[in-house]
C-alpha cells in the first residue's frame, strides 16, 4: 500500500507541477533570449489536439529542451549539438515520436513523446528510490521522504522538461540496485548505459571498481576483471564514434536548417566543411565542443562578473561541505584505527546511530564531493548563445541599442556594439559622431581588455575603408589617443602595454585612406609623441616605413632617413635588424640616384655587422633591393655582397641564416639570372649544400620547393646529372612535409618543358625522370602525402597527356597508350586511390581523385580504361558520402563517352539502371537522376532521347517526395532539348507531369512545380530560322557531339566486320581499303550507303533498355514505346530522304572517320 500511496502523490505533484508552468506560461511573457531556437516548429496544418498540446507543454520547450528535441527529429545537423548525447532522443524520443505522428504534426509528437517518457520514467525513479533505502538498511521514514524529496526538489523543472536527467538517473538507480543484489553484470549494462545518456556517466564505473576492491580486500576474488571493465566503457567510445559518423560526414540538410546555421555561425556538415576533431587520429567530439562552446576548463568561470553566479550555487556547496565535514570527523578515528578495513569492510560499523556513517555510503560521499569539486573548478554554466545581448531590449533605436550595448557589463556585449559601429555611422552619422564615438573613444582609454582593444582597432580601420571617417575627422578625434597608447609615456616593460596592437592597427589607417591624402601632420603627429628609447623605437621604425610610400621623396630624404641612420647606429642589434628590413621599403620613395647615394651606403655598413641577425636581415633587404637598380657597376656590387653574406652564413652554421638562405633560393635564381652573372657553379653548389642539411629540415624542405627554379636557372641538362639522383631522394624522402611539396615540384617541372615540342631522347629523358618521381610518390601511404598528391592529381595528368590530334578532336581515344609502363602505373594508381579512400578522413581527396580520372582516357587506351578504370569508379558510386557518390556518376558517365564500343555502354546505362532507378532505396532513384543530368551535358540530345527519356519519365508517380523534388529542375532541362512536332507526345507527358506536381499538397513540391510551369512556358520549342533561334551555339555543339558518336559508332561496326572477314585472306586487302584513307575520289554512291548505315542504327537504338519481364507485365509502357519507334521510324525517312538530297555532310563525317581510322584503327588493338 506504502508503494500505490507514494505513486499516487508523484502524479498529484507532477499534475499540479505541469499545470503551474502552464499558467506561468500563459501570464509571463516569453523573453527573447537570442538563443538556440531552429525553425520548423510551427503548427502549420495543426489540428485542435495539436493547439492544445502546443498552449499546455510549450513552456517545458525551453533551453536545452530545444536542442534534445531538435536532435531527434533531425540529427545531428549542428556541432553545438553534440555536447547532447545521442542515448534519450535518439533511443527513446524519436521511435514514440513516429507513433504520436500519426495524428499529431511532427513538432508536438516529439514534444508529447519526450514529457510522456520523463513521467513514466519519474514514477519509476519514485520507485527505485524507496526500494534502494531501504536495501541500504536506511529507516522507513528516511526511504518514504527520499522519494519525496526528489518528487518536489527544487530541480523538478529538468525531470519535467524533455531533458535527459530522468533517463540518466533511472539508468543509475537500477546500477545501483542491481549492485546491491550482487547481479554484477545488469550493473556493466546499467551504468554503461548512462555513459550514452550523459557524459558524466562514465563515473558511475567507479562503484564497480570499489565493489571489486572490497572483493579483493577480503580475498573473494584474486584479480579485477579487466573485460568487464571495457565493458563499462565502451558504450562511451562507441557514442563518440556514432557521432563522428554522423556529423563528419556530409549530409543533406533542409534549406530553412541551413539558413538559420548560416545566419547564427554555426558549423554543419556542408560540401566545404571540416571540424578540427574530425581530422585527429581520435575524434573525440566532447571534449572540443565543451571547450569551444561551453568555455570548460580550469578556473575559466571564475571570472568578477560571476560572483553572482557563485553566490546563487553557495548554499548547495555549503550544505554538501557541511555534510561530508561531519562525515569524516565521525569517521576519522576508525579509519586512522583500521584504514583499508574500515574503507573496504562488509560490516556497518554505526555506533552513533547516523544512517551516513555506514560503510556502504562511502563510494557514495566520495562520488558527490568529487562532483562538486568538479562543478567548482571546472564546470561553466552558460554559453555564449545564452548571454549574448540578453538585457538589451530589441525595439531601441540603433544609436541608443549601440549606446547600451557599449555601457554593459558584458564583454560579449560591448563587443558586439563596437562592432556596430560601422554601420550605424552611415545610416545614423550625426548621432554617431555627437554620441557614440565619444563613448567609444571612453572605452578605447579606459579599458585594459587586449581583446577589446584589437575590435576597437579593427572598427576605425572599417569605418576608414568604407570612407565614413575623413583623414581631418581622423586627426581631430583619434589620431593623438592612437599615438599615445603606441608610444606610452612610460618605459616600464611591466606596465600593460597595449602599442603593438595599435601600431599595427596605425599601419592598416594609413592603407586604407586614399593615396592622394597628405599624412605631413600625421608624421609631425608621431614625432612629438614618439621617445627615443629602445623600447618603442621599434614601434617608431615600423610606422615611418609604412608613411614612407605616402611620402614624397623629398621629405623622406630630410626627415626619414636621419632617424633610420640613428637606428642603424644604434647599440641594440635588434632595432639595427628593423631599420635593415625597411629600408627597402623607404628606397620604393626614392629615385635612383637617391637609393644609390643614401640607401646602398647604408646596407653597405650593415653588411659588415658583427651581430647574425642584422646580417641575415642586410641579405633579405639585398634582394629586394636588387629589383631597383639597373647599372652594372651597383649590380655588381650588391652581388658580391649577396654572394659575400651567403658565404658568410654557411660558415656561420647558423640554423636561422641557413634556412633563410633556403628559403630565398628562387629570388637568389630570379636575381642573377636578371643581371646575367655566370655564377651557376656557385648556385649548383649551394643548393647541394642545403640538399644535403640533414640537422636542418627546414633546409631541403625548401630545395623541394625551388627545385623548379634551380633547373630553370641552371638549364635542363642538369636534371639528367647529378640533381636526378637528388629528385628521386626528394619523391622518396621520409620526412612527409617534403614529399607534400614534390607533386606541385613535378607541375612545375613539367611547364619548363612545355614550349619544346621537339620529340627527341633528351626530352623523353627528362619528362621519364618526372614521370617516375611521380610514381614514387603513389607508392607513398604518408597520410599528407596523399592529400596533396590528390590535389595536384588531375595537373599532372594534363601535362603528360597526349596530344589532341591522336584520336578524336573531342576526346582522345587511342588504342595505345601515352605513358611508359602502363600497367604498373594502373595498378599504383588504383592502389593509391583505394588507400585514399579507406584510410583517410578527406572525402575531398577522393572527390579530387575521381575528378582526375576523368582525363585518363588522356593517357591509357580505351581498353586500359574500360577494363581497370571503370570497375573503379563504378564501386565507388556505392560509398557513403554522398559527395563522393555524385562525383564517382558524373566521372563514369564521362568515362564512358571515351569508350568506342557501343555494346560496352549500352551495358554500363543499363547496369545503372538496373542499380539505381530500380533500387528500393529514393537516394539511389536520385542519383540516376543525376545520371540523366550528366548525360544531358556529355551527350548528344539523340543520345538522350534515344535510351533515357522514356525512363525518366516513367518515375512520375515515384512515392518518395525527395525524387520528385529533383525530378521537376530535370524537365525543364529535358524540354529545352526537345522539339515539334517530332517530340511532341513527351513534352505534352512533360507538362502534365508538371501539373501533377503542382496538385501536390507539399508546399515544397508545389512551389517547384509552379515556377517549372513559369520555365516552360518560356521555353521555345519549334524550331526556328537560326538567325532568330537563341539554341545556335547549343545546336552546334550538340551537333559536334552526334558526329563524333557516329565515329564511335563506326568504330564498333567497323571492328565486327573486321572480325567476322578475318578468316577470309582474300578479303585483307579489301579490308585494309576501308579502314584507311584512300587516295581515290569517294563516290556518293559510298556516301549514300554508310548514311544509310549510320541511319539504319537508329531504330535498333530507340527502345530504352528494360527486362522482358518488365515490359510483359507493364502494357502502358509498352504502348509508349510502339509510339515511339513509330515517331522515329518517321524521324528516320524524313532525315534519310534530307540527308540524299545533300551529300556535303555526310562526306564531311565520311572524311573525319576516314582520320580517325588511319590513327587509332590501324595498330589492331581493339
Amino acid at each position: 500500500m506504502i508503494i500505490q500511496h507514494l505513486l499516487w502523490i508523484y502524479c498529484q505533484i507532477r499534475f499540479a507541477q505541469y499545470l503551474l508552468q502552464f499558467i506561468a506560461n500563459t501570464i509571463i511573457p516569453d523573453h527573447d533570449a537570442h538563443v538556440f531556437n531552429p525553425p520548423l516548429w510551427s503548427l502549420n496544418n495543426g489540428t485542435i489536439l495539436d493547439i492544445c498540446i502546443d498552449k499546455f507543454f510549450s513552456g517545458l520547450r525551453r533551453w536545452d529542451a530545444i536542442h534534445f528535441l531538435h536532435i531527434a527529429r533531425f540529427g545531428y545537423i549542428y556541432e553545438n549539438s553534440l555536447a547532447f548525447f545521442p542515448g534519450y532522443p535518439l533511443l527513446f524520443i524519436r521511435p514514440l515520436a513516429y507513433i504520436f505522428n500519426q495524428f499529431l504534426i511532427e513538432s508536438n509528437a516529439y514534444l508529447l513523446s519526450a514529457i510522456l517518457i520523463n513521467f513514466f520514467i519519474g514514477l519509476c525513479n519514485t520507485y527505485l528510490i524507496f526500494k534502494l533505502g531501504l536495501k541500504y538498511k536506511l529507516k522507513f521514514h528516511h526511504a518514504y521522504w527520499s522519494s519525496i524529496l526528489y518528487i518536489i526538489n527544487p530541480a523538478t523543472i529538468f525531470f519535467l522538461a524533455p531533458y535527459s536527467e530522468t533517463l540518466f538517473l533511472f539508468s543509475q538507480l537500477l546500477g545501483h540496485n542491481y549492485l546491491k543484489q550482487n547481479k554484477i553484470f545488469y550493473s556493466y549494462l546499467c551504468f554503461g548505459f548512462g555513459s550514452i545518456i550523459r557524459s558524466n556517466g562514465i563515473i558511475s564505473f567507479g562503484f564497480i571498481i570499489y565493489y571489486y576492491l572490497r572483493k579483493i580486500y577480503h580475498k573473494r576474488q584474486l584479480i579485477f576483471p579487466i573485460h568487464y571493465f571495457i565493458l563499462c566503457i565502451l558504450p562511451f567510445f562507441f557514442t563518440q564514434y556514432f557521432l563522428y559518423k554522423e556529423y563528419c560526414y556530409e549530409k543533406k540538410i533542409p534549406q530553412e536548417l541551413k539558413i538559420y546555421g548560416f545566419n547564427n555561425d554555426l558549423s554543419m556538415p556542408l560540401e566545404n566543411f571540416s571540424s578540427i576533431w574530425c581530422l585527429k587520429q581520435i575524434p573525440l567530439s566532447y571534449q572540443y565542443v565543451q571547450k569551444k562552446y561551453w568555455n570548460m576548463g580550469f578556473l575559466n568561470y571564475w571570472t568578477w562578473k560571476q560572483i553572482p553566479n557563485f553566490l546563487l550555487a553557495l548554499p548547495v556547496f555549503i550544505l554538501i561541505g557541511n555534510f561530508i565535514q561531519n562525515w569524516f570527523k565521525i569517521i576519522r578515528k576508525d579509519l586512522w584505527k583500521k584504514k583499508f578495513e574500515y574503507l573496504f569492510s562488509y560490516k556497518n560499523q554505526s555506533r552513533n546511530n547516523i544512517w551516513f556513517e555506514k560503510n556502504d555510503f562511502i563510494p557514495h560521499i566520495i562520488y558527490m564531493l568529487f562532483l562538486s569539486l568538479f562543478a567548482l573548478f571546472f564546470m561553466h554554466i552558460q554559453t555564449a548563445e545564452e548571454i549574448r545581448e540578453h538585457t538589451i531590449p530589441e525595439d531601441l533605436p540603433p544609436v541608443e541599442k549601440t549606446l547600451a550595448m557599449l555601457d554593459s557589463r558584458c564583454d560579449i556585449q560591448r563587443i558586439a556594439g563596437i562592432r556596430s559601429i560601422p554601420s550605424i555611422i552611415i545610416s545614423h552619422r550625426d548621432g554617431t559622431f555627437h554620441r557614440v564615438l565619444p563613448k567609444f573613444k571612453l572605452i578605447i582609454e579606459q579599458t585594459v581588455d587586449s581583446g577589446e582593444h584589437a575590435v576597437a582597432a579593427e572598427t576605425i580601420v572599417s569605418m576608414i575603408q568604407q570612407q565614413s571617417l575623413s583623414y581631418s575627422e581622423f586627426m581631430s578625434l583619434f589620431s593623438q589617443m592612437i599615438c599615445a597608447l603606441i608610444f606610452p609615456t612610460t618605459t616600464n616593460r611591466f606596465s600593460i602595454d597595449f602599442g603593438d596592437i595599435w601600431c599595427q592597427a596605425l599601419c592598416n589607417i594609413i592603407d586604407a585612406f586614399p593615396k592622394t591624402t597628405s599624412f605631413t601632420s600625421l608624421l609631425d603627429l608621431i614625432f612629438n609623441n614618439s621617445l627615443h628609447g629602445s623600447y618603442v623605437r621599434d614601434r617608431l621604425a615600423i610606422i615611418l616605413a609604412k608613411l614612407s610610400c605616402r611620402l614624397n621623396s623629398q621629405i623622406v630624404e630630410n626627415r626619414l632617413l636621419p632617424v633610420f641612420k640613428n637606428f642603424i647606429n644604434d647599440t641594440n642589434a635588434d632595432i639595427r635588424a628593423l631599420a635593415c628590413q625597411k629600408l627597402p621599403i623607404l628606397a620604393q620613395s626614392l629615385e635612383y640616384n637617391q637609393i644609390l647615394n643614401l640607401i646602398l651606403p647604408l646596407l653597405v655598413t650593415l653588411s659588415k655587422d658583427d651581430n647574425l641577425a642584422v646580417r641575415q636581415t642586410c641579405f633579405e633587404s639585398l634582394l629586394d633591393l636588387s629589383n631597383n637598380l639597373n647599372d652594372s657597376r651597383s649590380i655588381q656590387q650588391v652581388n658580391e655582397m649577396i654572394i659575400s653574406l651567403i658565404k658568410f652564413g654557411l660558415s656561420s652554421r647558423t640554423s636561422k641564416f641557413i634556412t633563410t638562405i633556403a628559403l630565398h633560393l628562387s629570388d637568389l635564381c630570379h636575381t642573377l639570372s636578371i643581371f646575367q652573372i655566370d655564377e651557376c657553379k656557385f648556385v649548383h653548389e649551394i643548393f647541394l649544400r642545403l640538399s644535403q642539411e640533414k640537422n636542418f629540415p627546414e633546409c631541403r624542405l625548401s630545395c623541394a620547393k625551388h627545385f623548379s627554379s634551380i633547373i630553370d636557372y641552371l638549364g635542363h641538362d642538369e636534371l639528367s646529372n647529378e640533381l636526378e639522383k637528388l629528385f628521386s631522394d626528394l619523391c622518396n624522402d621520409k620526412d612527409s612535409k617534403i614529399c607534400s611539396i614534390m607533386p606541385s615540384t613535378i607541375i612545375n617541372l613539367t611547364k619548363l618543358y612545355d614550349n619544346n615540342n621537339n620529340n627527341n631522347n633528351a626530352e623523353k629523358k627528362y619528362m621519364s625522370i618526372i614521370w617516375n618521381g611521380f610514381l614514387s610518390l603513389l607508392n607513398n601511404s604518408n597520410y599528407h602525402v596523399m592529400i596533396a598528391l590528390a590535389t595536384n592529381l588531375l595537373n599532372i595528368f594534363i601535362k603528360f597527356s597526349r596530344n589532341q590530334d591522336e584520336g578524336l578532336l573531342y576526346g582522345s581515344i587511342c588504342s595505345m597508350s601515352a605513358i611508359p609502363d602502363s600497367e604498373i602505373f594502373i595498378n599504383q594508381l588504383l592502389e593509391y586511390e583505394r588507400r585514399i579512400f579507406e584510410n583517410t578522413l578527406s572525402w575531398r581527396s577522393c572527390i579530387l581523385c575521381l575528378q582526375a580520372f576523368v582525363h585518363l582516357p588522356y593517357l591509357l587506351s580505351s581498353e586500359q580504361i574500360q577494363t581497370k578504370i571503370l570497375p573503379c569508379v563504378f564501386s565507388r558510386i556505392y560509398s557513403k558520402q554522398v559527395c563522393v557518390r555524385e562525383i564517382a556518376v558524373d566521372s563514369y558517365v564521362q568515362l564512358l563517352r571515351k569508350i568506342p564500343r557501343r555494346s560496352i555502354r549500352k551495358n554500363a546505362f543499363q547496369k545503372l539502371k538496373t542499380e539505381l532507378l530500380l533500387n528500393k532505396s529514393y537516394q539511389w532513384r536520385i542519383m540516376y537522376i543525376r545520371v540523366c543530368r550528366q548525360i544531358l551535358v556529355h551527350y548528344s540530345k539523340r543520345f538522350f532521347k534515344e535510351n533515357f527519356l522514356d525512363t525518366i519519365l516513367s518515375i512520375e508517380y515515384d512515392p518518395v517526395l525527395s525524387v520528385r523534388i529533383q525530378l521537376v529542375p530535370l524537365l525543364i532541362e529535358i524540354k529545352s532539348i526537345l522539339r515539334l512536332p517530332a517530340d511532341r507526345q513527351s513534352i505534352s507527358k512533360i507538362e502534365t507531369m508538371m501539373e501533377y506536381f503542382l496538385a501536390d499538397k507539399t508546399l515544397t513540391l508545389h512551389d517547384l512545380a509552379n515556377n517549372g510551369l513559369l520555365q516552360l512556358d518560356q521555353i521555345r520549342s519549334y524550331n526556328t530560322l537560326s538567325i532568330f533561334s537563341n539554341h545556335t551555339s547549343d545546336d552546334n555543339n550538340d551537333k559536334k557531339k552526334e558526329d563524333e558518336e557516329y565515329f564511335l559508332d563506326e568504330i564498333d561496326a567497323s571492328k565486327r566486320r573486321s572480325l567476322n572477314k578475318s578468316n577470309d585472306q582474300y578479303t585483307i586487302s579489301k579490308r585494309l581499303t576501308d579502314t584507311s584513307i584512300s587516295n581515290k575520289q569517294t563516290t556518293s554512291l559510298r556516301s549514300a550507303q554508310l548514311v544509310k548505315t549510320n541511319l539504319d542504327i537508329l531504330p535498333r537504338k530507340s527502345s530504352l533498355p528494360s527486362d522482358t519481364s518488365n515490359e510483359i507485365k507493364d502494357n502502358k509502357i509498352s504502348l509508349t514505346k510502339q509510339r515511339r519507334r513509330q515517331t522515329l521510324n518517321d524521324n528516320t525517312v524524313s532525315t534519310t530522304s534530307s540527308r540524299l538530297s545533300n551529300q556535303t555532310p555526310t562526306k564531311k563525317n565520311f572524311k573525319y572517320s576516314h582520320i580517325f581510322f588511319s590513327r587509332i584503327y590501324i595498330p589492331h588493338n581493339y
